[in-house]
């Protein structure tokens, strides 16, 4: 050891003691014990030190600054309170700054100002300070007007303290919340991920302020005991509760009973009677006929709303088509009913006087729209040149519309073009729009501007295509150049298949462009494609652009045009790089599981399930939509889980339940779960009656009638085959000629071994359809339904397929029809072409989703997976 080194050490064991015995001295100051006297001290600079330091140790002296608050001496009183409410609000030293004028702001406002400073804490995302405030108002009235913004505040932050692995935060969080149903829910769920629900003698106390028996229903309901739940609804007279569990569990009736006000009480008592089986007669039906008839009656429109939910439609189509001859036109169009449709709206179906009809509609116009009419004669027009158009009578569209659009332009070229307009819209007639507006504008240019506005108003899209297009092809004319678009934007029929050849011909100019112009035309194939959802264009599309581009190129749903595309590892690189992985969205996790599921990582898949698990909480619309992403992904068995807790932890007042209740009732009807389908169907049903829906097309309610019905007769099948039967019978004669019979209605009939009755229910719709096509062979919609019938039949197969093959050449990218062709092949049993067709389908619908988008994809599963046929 060095001279140097041997008195370094020295100094060292002199000074040690000392900096310890400081260091100590200071911690002793420092304490909170000694910090709480310095706030009382003479110095106002050692109370402004103390004030300081309990402030920034922030929940630690939380105990200490109660007490304190307390004191008997104001100045550490003061001070103490002070702090206190600072850090009981979790405010430090570096919130920020908006947050904290926010609060102080909040604290000082007049009552009717405090829910705007509140809102603007919820931008800042200040959940726990939300809470807080809300919580610890004193006045009543101001904290009822401010319960609808704090909705789902708890949710959100008791999740993002899931995500930090923080359960006691989130239990803290929501005993703070409004206490509505869903927050109680939620508290629940929370214990259940930390498995403190298992034990039924040491089950969590109440929150405060929610009463013992609530407190238990939720823990009942989050368990998955729900009839043990509904049982203690009854007893603690929850009568909505009771009644909306008691439906899940299979018996809708306390929900007719509990449901049904007095303009319901009718239909209330005659839905029962039906639920028990009992044969009504024309007779038990009158009142509520007499009531729909009364125009003058408040009730007037739930009297018919409640007859559709019934059953009862011959009087509702004949009322319907009295006082809404559009909406019954509609109507029996989709039933491919003809006859009734043109009648409806006052036209001989024998000899109908098509350009008669129309220069009443147009002399409408030049008067000018009788407000008090249920329709416009713009809507009557276009829903007249729609069925022209459809049906391919183009002569009798030209005769009818012709004449009378030259004279009203010649009157009033303003509405002239507000016609045309209505006329280019898929609602319309566009490919004759085209062929009157081009003879119209002839050789002049504004009039050719005109006409491109009518069709396409003010969108960059097509101006950038008819630009390219003039590139790729200068002579091409006008008119060409707009049914080149009107094809490449799925505007009418493609019977020349322009869509496709001309997107061939960009790709080709793509590939021999130079790069600076490549990027460009790219980008165009993309928002084309994205509107068309052309799920192999926009990919390809996407591929084909620089890195940097396509690290920045993001569109809505693009995840699923790579999964349509059956690029799952793509898809789960995508939601993982855009922060999926750590986010407090139960949605994105279940999508991710869904995503590496199918891409083989089972073990990351499972880790993902469990997230969406314990951040879910019991939301009933997140329930619902993680169940719609296992449904898409072809996992079913979750999903039917998923869909229960979506109906059954749902606040059954809300509208949300019955969103949950809808897909839970086709989840069980397809587990084959019949009366708990039929039950929860029925609820659905009498909803559909309510003052939200009463107005609604009969189709609305009588869709849902069906799928009630026939969940019941698939119940009571084997213990009453007659009733079962006469069920099935009023159905197929209410639904003959509409597509919606092969959905479900005909699958059934399999299942219950009624080949025979299905045979006849078959024969009987194909007649009445082929009918329809022979009398309108240029009409698409019904080859496409009787294919639709014989493939889920598994009758007339071929003829069927040369029927559809019609449609198909004249809307080759139909996703419906290809759909259809895909069912045609897999009856035939031919696996490879049921796939081939199916994957097209998806291409062209690549489902972002809506409670009806997932169908297709569930197709592609079936007939990747199900048996072939027999």
């Amino acid at each position: 050891m060095s001279r140097w080194t041997y008195w370094c050490a020295l100094f060292a064991l002199a000074i040690f003691p000392c900096l310890e015995a400081a260091e100590s001295q200071k911690k002793e100051k420092d304490s909170v014990e000694s910090l709480i006297l310095g706030l009382g001290a003479d110095s106002f600079q050692e109370r402004e030190r103390a004030t300081r330091l309990l402030w920034e140790n922030g929940e630690k002296g939380l105990k200490a600054l109660e007490q304190a608050s307390q004191s008997d001496d104001p100045e550490t009183a003061m001070r103490a309170m002070r702090v206190l409410e600072k850090v009981e609000l979790r405010i430090y030293p570096d919130t920020d700054p908006e947050i904290l004028g926010q609060i102080e702001a909040y604290r000082k406002a007049p009552e009717n100002q405090k829910p705007n400073h509140l809102n603007a804490l919820r931008q800042k995302k200040a959940f726990f300070q939300m809470l807080k405030l809300f919580s610890t108002e004193p006045n009543t009235d101001t904290k009822a007007n401010m319960t609808p913004m704090m909705r789902g505040v708890a949710i959100m932050s008791a999740r993002e303290a899931i995500l930090a692995g923080d359960f006691a935060e989130a239990l803290k969080l929501l005993e703070m919340s409004a206490k509505e149903p869903t927050d109680v829910v939620a508290l629940a769920c929370v214990y259940r991920s930390m498995g403190k629900l298992k034990d039924p003698r040491n089950q969590p106390p109440a929150p405060s302020g929610v009463s013992k028996q609530d407190w238990q229903l939720a823990v009942l309901r989050v368990k998955g005991e729900l009839k043990a739940a509904m049982a203690l609804a009854a007893e603690t007279k929850q009568t909505v509760l009771h009644a909306g569990l008691s439906a899940i569990n299979g018996d809708p009736l306390p929900w007719l009973r509990a449901n049904a006000d007095d303009s319901l009480r009718e239909y209330a008592k005659i839905a029962e009677r039906r639920w028990n089986g009992e044969l009504l007669k024309a007779k038990d039906y009158a009142a509520l006929v007499e009531v729909m008839q009364d125009l003058d009656s408040e009730d007037q429109v739930k009297a018919k709303s409640s007859l559709v939910a019934l059953g009862q439609l011959e009087e509702v189509e004949k009322n319907q088509a009295k006082v809404q001859p559009l909406a019954a036109f509609g109507y029996f169009l989709t039933q491919e009913r003809i006859d009734e449709a043109l009648m409806a709206v006052g036209l001989d179906p024998h000899v109908p006087d098509y350009k008669k009809w129309v220069e009443e509609r147009f002399r409408k116009i030049e008067l000018g729209n009788d407000h008090r009419d249920t329709s416009t004669p713009q809507d009557e027009l276009c829903g007249l040149a729609n069925f022209l158009e459809s049906r391919a009578l183009r002569e009798e569209l030209d005769q009818a519309f012709s004449g009378s659009l030259r004279d009203l332009e010649k009157k009033d070229q303003a509405a002239f073009l507000d016609v045309m307009r209505e006329l280019f819209s898929a609602r319309g007639a566009p490919l004759f729009a085209l062929e009157f507006g081009a003879k119209w504008a002839g050789e002049d240019q504004n009039r050719w501007d005109d006409i491109s506005a009518a069709v396409f108003g003010a969108e960059d899209q097509a101006e950038q295509w008819m630009e390219w297009v003039g590139e790729l092809e200068p002579g091409l004319g006008q008119k060409e150049t707009i049914r080149l678009l009107m094809a490449l934007f799925g505007l009418g029929h493609d019977e020349d298949a322009l869509a496709e050849k001309w997107q061939k011909r960009a790709w080709i100019a793509i590939e021999g462009s130079a790069p600076e112009k490549q990027e460009a035309h790219l980008q165009k194939m993309i928002n084309l494609a994205v509107t068309r959802q052309d799920v192999t264009a926009a990919l390809r599309a996407r591929d084909l652009l620089s890195e940097p581009v396509r690290k920045t190129m993001i569109w809505p749903g693009i995840e699923h045009y790579f999964t349509a595309a059956g690029r799952w590892k793509d898809a789960m690189e995508l939601l993982e790089k855009s922060g999926s992985e750590t986010s407090s969205s139960p949605e994105r996790h279940a999508l991710l599981a869904v995503m590496l599921r199918r891409a083989g990582e089972q073990k990351r898949a499972a880790h993902h399930d469990d997230m969406a698990e314990k951040l879910a909480l019991g939301h009933s619309p997140s329930c619902s939509l993680i169940g719609d992403y296992y449904t898409y992904g072809g996992d079913l068995k979750r999903a039917a889980k998923w869909y229960r807790e979506a109906a059954s932890l749902a606040d059954m007042s809300n509208e949300f339940f019955f969103n949950g209740m809808e897909k839970f009732a086709q989840s069980s009807f397809e587990s084959e779960e019949w009366e708990i389908a039929a039950s929860c169907y029925e609820l659905l049903v009498h909803h559909s009656v309510t003052d939200r829906y009463a107005n609604h097309e009969i189709d609305f309610t009588n869709k849902t009638r069906m799928k009630a019905d026939l969940a019941k007769a698939c119940a009571i099948f084997s213990s009453n085959r007659q009733a079962a039967l006469r069920l099935l019978g009023q159905i197929h004669q209410n639904f003959s000629t509409d597509g919606l019979l092969a959905d479900d209605f005909f699958p059934a009939l399999k299942k219950l071994g009624l080949e025979s009755e299905l045979a006849k229910y078959f024969e009987i719709s194909w007649a009445k359809i082929a009918e329809s096509i022979q009398r309108y062979p240029g009409a698409d919609h019904p080859r496409n339904t009787a294919a639709w019938l014989a493939g889920r039949a598994g009758m007339r197969l071929n003829e069927a397929e040369n029927y559809l093959k019609v449609a198909l050449f004249r809307n080759p990218r139909q996703p419906a029809y290809l759909d259809t062709m895909a069912e045609l092949h897999f009856a035939k049993g031919d696996r490879e072409a049921a796939l081939k067709y199916s994957r097209e389908a998806i291409r062209f619908y690549p489902q972002i989703f809506s409670p009806y988008d997932l169908m297709i994809r569930r197709q592609h599963e079936r007939f990747l997976h199900a048996p072939l046929p027999r």
